[in-house]
């Protein structure tokens, strides 16, 4: 046999006091009076203890709507911080890849450039031996360049 809750012992034993009471037909209006005063006098603090129960649980369960809102708020407020961060993050991702695609056409440019510094450099050293050969090295040649270009050999420069 389980055992019975015990929360209200007291108030169970003194209903069935009174039970009983109302149960003898010798019990004379005094006492019937006297035992109906206890049970409103019983009666009227479980009511006390009911209403301060029940209060007590209004300002509870006020108190938790308050912190329920509260929390809302709080997982707004991180909500939208995240999406905030969230965004400021691709942003950041977005900007480093407009930079580094950039940095990849200053130097596709620049390698573009040094080539061509390179063949321009390669062709006034070629121009410049040339020149050397022919006026140091060989001037009789260059004259006859000179002659078959149209340009006087021997006019001042």
């Amino acid at each position: 046999m389980a055992k019975k809750s015990t929360v209200f012992e007291k108030e169970r034993a003194l209903l069935e006091q009174k039970r009983a009471i109302l149960g003898d037909s010798t019990v004379d209006l005094d006492t019937l009076k006297s035992h109906y005063s206890e049970l409103c006098n019983a009666y009227e603090e479980l009511l006390e203890q009911a209403e301060f129960i029940t209060r007590t649980s209004d300002k509870l369960e006020a108190k938790l709507a308050q912190a329920n809102e509260q929390l809302r708020k709080y997982n707004e407020m991180l909500s939208q911080e995240a999406e905030k961060e969230k965004r400021e993050k691709e942003m950041v991702i977005e900007k480093s890849k407009k930079i580094v695609q950039e940095k990849r056409e200053i130097d596709v440019r620049m390698n573009r450039l040094q080539l061509v510094l390179v063949l321009i450099i390669a062709i006034l050293v070629i121009i410049i031996l040339f020149f050397i050969y022919y006026a140091f090295i060989n001037p009789a040649k260059l004259k006859e360049i000179q002659r078959a270009v149209g340009v006087d050999p021997d006019a001042a420069i």
